[in-house]
């Protein structure tokens, strides 16, 4: 049983993602970090809540008093619609803490030149919203509420007029964000890639990653790390085998691989705790990031290839690496083993692939040259059928049985 189809039995088997028991050490200090900084920004935006709510409860209650119409004394009113400000403003202030723990880490992969151009349109769009806002200042009752919007309409109209021409800014300013771009290692401007827990398993990444065919930031997100833990704890001697050879790879990695680094869940692209499976999560980090997966799940693969995820497959690399035999070549084997079939002998190329010779029992031990009549090419593998050429050639080495 192939690893790939030994996890996903595992997987089938295993009860849906549970958190650990022991604190992760890096997950915990990303929560330590995170938190203080999550309490700032609510109490902040509480705090506009709450004066929002005042002065709205005043002028509320002004305007009913002019009309007759006085629900409650003015202080109850009044307090009640400051905390119903807080509230409102609490709960927005949690979702959008959220969405920019979202926005962070793809703002971070933009280009220099988007970035230079995002902060030029900011602070074009602050200069225009001060130049407007004695205009609009002059209304005593909405005056600050109207700067407020001034100043948020010109710093995002500033933003998307100033990108829009963020090559004609570039050319003016000079071409040197365009040389740092040009000069930056190339490990940077590769697609990121999200490993999934097979392929740590398999083994062969390290050796395809110092080969120099792959380039980019190795990223390993924590459910993946997450999975790879419950395996190496598992009961069953051969899942804990792969599970801790996978440690040990990842170990190897870190030491050899300077692009390698978990991904946090504050670092996410996406949220991605409602989903049970590991693919799952995979798929939409993978689809939030621009980021390609690195695995030998062919299941999984296929999952990714129907919603437009980029997919690097071990096994398909290996497949397309593997030497081209075409029917009437001819080659030179060592039969080492008798066939499943009557009178049929087996020999392996190089790579692996199975050549099952015809009449070829009476071969076993002995090196020949033989003829390709067939190959069999199937997901596992690639099979070659041959026939011993007329003469029997190289009969007289690798000994008699």
């Amino acid at each position: 049983m192939s690893t790939s189809e030994g996890l996903e039995r595992e997987r089938g088997r295993r009860a849906p993602d549970v958190a650990p028991t022991e604190p992760r050490e890096g997950r915990g200090l990303v929560i330590l970090h995170r938190k203080p900084v999550h309490i700032s920004f609510v109490t902040i935006l509480a705090a506009i809540g709450a004066v929002v709510g005042l002065k709205l409860g005043s002028w509320y209650w002004l305007y009913l008093n002019s009309h007759n119409l006085r629900p409650m004394p003015e202080p109850g009113f009044v307090a009640l619609v400051t905390v119903f400000g807080i509230l409102v403003a609490s709960v927005l202030a949690s979702h959008a803490f959220r969405w920019i723990e979202m926005v962070v880490p793809r703002i971070e992969q933009l280009p220099t030149d988007d970035k230079v151009a995002g902060l030029v349109g900011v602070m074009v769009g602050l200069i225009v919203a001060w130049l407007l806002s004695p205009l609009v200042s002059r209304s005593a009752t909405f005056g600050g509420l109207l700067v407020a919007v001034v100043y948020l309409f010109a710093v995002f109209l500033g933003v998307l007029f100033i990108t829009s021409m963020k090559k004609e800014l570039v050319a003016m300013f000079g071409r040197h964000v365009e040389a740092e771009e040009a000069s930056a290692p190339e490990n940077q401007l590769a697609r990121l890639k999200l490993l999934d827990t097979n392929v740590i398993i398999d083994g062969r990444l390290l050796d395809v990653w110092t080969s120099g065919f792959v380039e980019g930031e190795l990223l390993l997100p924590q459910f993946v790390l997450d999975e790879l833990q419950q395996i190496a704890d598992s009961a069953d001697d051969l899942k804990r085998a792969r599970g801790r050879r996978g440690l040990d790879l990842l170990n190897r990695i870190k030491e050899q691989v300077t692009t390698f680094r978990v991904l946090r869940p504050a670092e996410y692209g996406a949220p991605v705790d409602d989903l049970d499976g590991v693919d799952g999560k995979l798929i939409r980090l993978a689809t939030s990031m621009d980021a390609a997966i690195v695995t030998n799940d062919f299941n999984l693969n296929r999952v990714a290839d129907v919603q437009g995820v980029p997919v690097l497959n071990l096994n398909r690399l290996a497949m397309s690496l593997k030497p081209v035999v075409l029917a009437g070549e001819e080659l030179t084997v060592n039969v080492i083993r008798l066939g499943r079939d009557p009178g049929q002998g087996v020999a392996y190329l190089d790579d692996g692939t199975m050549v099952v010779v015809e009449d070829g029992e009476h071969k076993v031990g002995r090196v020949v040259d033989v003829v390709v009549t067939s190959l069999l090419q199937t997901v596992q593998g690639k099979m070659i059928f041959a026939v011993l050429r007329d003469g029997d050639g190289h009969s007289g080495r690798g000994g008699n049985r």
